[in-house]
């Protein structure tokens, strides 16, 4: 925790660096951590929640149950519609 740029200053009271946030317990309302996700994640790699936020931790295994078909077709979605919005953007004149 200590190593997070924001430590001193934030109030959050369910941090992902902190070891034992299972144990905090989040109100609506409450501050939220502020560090980005790549950061927590290179923080937290030797904590049992990878620097993850609960929900984030849901997705990642969930993500992991999925067959590798169900991936590829999950980011060939994806791709088509960033393709989509790039040719918009470009058929309005770069306006979006």
């Amino acid at each position: 925790m200590r190593k997070c740029r924001y430590f001193n200053t934030c109030n959050a009271p369910t941090c992902p660096l902190d070891p034992d946030m299972n144990l905090r317990v989040y109100i609506k309302g409450d501050s939220k951590c502020k560090l980005d996700k790549r950061t927590r994640k290179l923080l937290g790699k030797n904590l049992p929640n990878k620097g993850l936020l609960p929900k984030e931790i849901n997705y990642e295994n969930a993500w992991k149950k999925r067959t590798n078909e169900s991936r590829y077709n999950t980011y060939s979605n994806i791709g088509k519609f960033a393709f989509k919005n790039i040719k918009l953007c470009v058929d309005e004149g770069g306006k979006k």
